[in-house]
């Protein structure tokens, strides 16, 4: 099936390292941390924003490059200790010419960032606090003025908890932490569908690109950019787009011409311009079997929805994109990991955990070129229940699982109930892993394995916008999760999991074994196993094609005589009945009418 693509301009929730300040400016900005070098690197923010309840933006635009050095700012309340939240007058402590550290909470931040520019302070960092139970480590806020807002004439950005404590760790260990407002003129590199795609199936970008933003001339330019992309072999492949730039506006420049590797490795691009000697450059790495939107990076971090976050959906769904050549493909496992699975087991107090289910969804199972499910843009409850289920796994998770290893489970055809499962040509598909606590109620989230940020560009399909790295808690996200991006991977059939890693090696029950009728079944579903033995500790699972779990059955012994399983209170549709025994582990597709 062929898909006609346009841009998406109304972009869903997400975050990027690309962000400006203040949120109505033009001019992309970097926030680096230029020493110490144990630190040195991008890192995410928050800017100075407005919405419907405070219209009002506030703080400068920041049009130039800022840089300083950084120190923590204090108030004396009420002649008590100091404390760095900075909401008693002008900031005290050494911030004259500096870039004041404030910590967040008990006013607004117009409020702090008015003391320290009334202590002398050039710009302002708020990092976060832990007051916010949803809140995680790598929490970003949108910054809304205060009472001070009109006052204010110095930038301020918002970090995470995880980038406060890397400076003040510095900070107090003596070192001297200086930091660069970097005002960029590229921006927002787009080149690839996936970070990580096998060489068979790479489908060629519609449109590399970058965005150029005209910061230095107070006339029209016209601007030609540069694409250079160089394989692990050293061969390089150029590509140029121009546009015609207005003074302080942005323009999105698209490069001539399509490429198709040859190589299997990392392919480095990198982005120059006519108008000034800015070099931007990104990556992508093409493999043998694996898909994956992650970049697989040397620090990998688990994400996932803080304590009241999750308590309002007992759900955590996360989902990747993954798109087909014009031939197709055999795939067989997929990986995902987990930063929490000791801390789940201990929640549960000897309970049973859910499991994790991964299922790989069609999304246009008619195969009329539509998407399937509805618009996210649209406002709707959009979930993964529109989509055809084509395949489907399920982990338990035993505590025992690495923090943040990777885990594999073999991929089950819906259908044949066998492995590979068949990718069709031009098709785009959804790896989803998903956890439903609704029926055991233990209330803490697992976190996923997550590596930065990797930004992908958002078209339409027939009119549909499409996600890539959507995320589903209490609402649809798109974008990846608090400046993360979830590491779920596809791989192909070929695909060795490496030694000495977690596979869910589960026994699988021949199709013989388990027979379950009627189907489609109306008010009772008889499961009638041919076992070798009493099967004792055996579980079922009633799951909906939305990955939601919708029955959960024990049962301490069961014989070669049908069990009977109350489903009237289904809604019509497509479920699956996961059954654990302690010979194999089988799933089988039934219909509700």
């Amino acid at each position: 099936m062929r898909f006609t693509f346009t841009l998406v301009l109304c972009l869903l929730v997400g975050t990027s390292a690309w962000a400006q300040i203040n949120s109505d400016s033009p001019f992309p900005v970097l926030f680096r941390i230029t020493a110490p070098a144990a630190i040195a690197g991008t890192y995410d923010y928050g800017t100075q924003t407005r919405n419907d309840v405070m219209p009002e933006n506030w703080g400068p635009t920041l049009s130039e490059d800022l840089s300083g050095e950084v120190v923590w700012a204090y108030d004396a309340p009420g002649g008590e200790l100091p404390d760095s939240l900075v909401c008693e007058g002008p900031a005290l402590g050494d911030v004259a010419g500096k870039i004041a550290l404030i910590r967040r909470g008990s006013c607004d931040f117009s409020a702090k960032v008015y003391n320290a520019q009334q202590g002398g302070a050039i710009a302002v960092i708020i990092t976060n606090h832990y007051d916010n139970p949803d809140d995680t480590p790598e929490t970003l806020v949108g910054m809304l003025g205060g009472d001070n807002f009109d006052l204010v004439t110095i930038p301020a950005i918002f970090v995470s908890r995880n980038t406060g404590e890397l400076i003040d760790a510095q900070l107090a260990a003596g070192e001297t932490v200086t930091v660069l407002f970097d005002v960029r003129a590229m921006y927002e590199p787009y080149v690839v569908w996936s970070y990580h795609t096998p060489l068979d199936e790479f489908v060629p970008h519609p449109g590399m690109r970058v965005n150029f933003a005209n910061i230095e001339s107070d006339d029209e330019v016209d601007v030609t950019v540069t694409a250079t992309i160089t394989a692990p072999n050293g061969v390089e492949t150029v590509f140029t787009g121009n546009s015609i730039v207005a003074p302080d506006a942005d323009s999105v420049i698209i490069v001539d011409g399509e490429f198709m590797p040859d190589t299997i490795g990392t392919h480095t691009v990198t982005f120059t311009n006519n108008q000034n000697d800015e070099v931007l450059e990104t990556a992508f790495e093409i493999t043998e079997f694996t898909y994956a939107l992650d970049s697989n990076d040397e620090t990998p971090f688990a994400v996932g929805p803080g304590e009241a976050d999750f308590a309002n959906a007992l759900r955590y769904d996360a989902g990747a994109l993954i798109v087909t050549d014009e031939d197709g493909a055999m795939a067989r496992f997929a990986s995902f990991g987990l930063g929490n699975a000791a801390e789940l087991v201990a929640a549960a107090r000897g309970a049973e955990l859910p499991p994790l289910l991964i299922t790989l969804y069609d999304a246009d199972g008619d195969n009329d070129g539509q998407l399937d499910f509805t618009d996210p843009n649209a406002g709707a409850n959009t979930d993964f229940s529109e989509l055809s289920a084509v395949a489907f796994a399920e982990y338990v998770i035993t505590g025992d699982e690495g923090e943040n290893e990777m885990i594999y489970v073999e991929l089950e055809d819906l259908l044949t109930g066998e492995s590979p499962i068949t990718l069709e040509p031009n098709e785009f598909y959804y790896l989803v892993l998903s956890y439903d606590d609704t029926f055991t109620g233990i209330g803490v989230a697992p976190t996923y394995t997550s590596s930065a940020a990797v930004d992908y560009l958002l078209f339409r399909v027939g009119g549909t916008a499409l996600p890539v790295t959507p995320i589903i808690t209490s609402q649809f996200f798109n974008g990846g999760w608090a400046g993360r991006t979830v590491a779920l991977r596809l791989h192909l059939d070929g695909f060795v999991p490496p030694p000495d890693t977690n596979l869910d090696d589960l026994e699988i029950l021949d199709a013989d074994r388990v027979t379950i009728a009627p189907n489609p079944v109306g008010d009772q579903l008889n499961v009638l196993f041919k076992l070798e033995g009493l099967a004792g500790e055996t579980q079922l699972g009633i799951f909906g094609a939305d990955g939601r779990q919708y029955g959960l059955h024990r049962f301490e012994s069961i014989a070669n005589a049908p069990v009977q399983l109350d489903v009237k209170d289904l809604a019509a549709g497509t479920y699956f009945l996961s059954i654990f025994t302690p010979e194999g582990y089988r799933l089988e597709k039934f219909i509700k009418l």
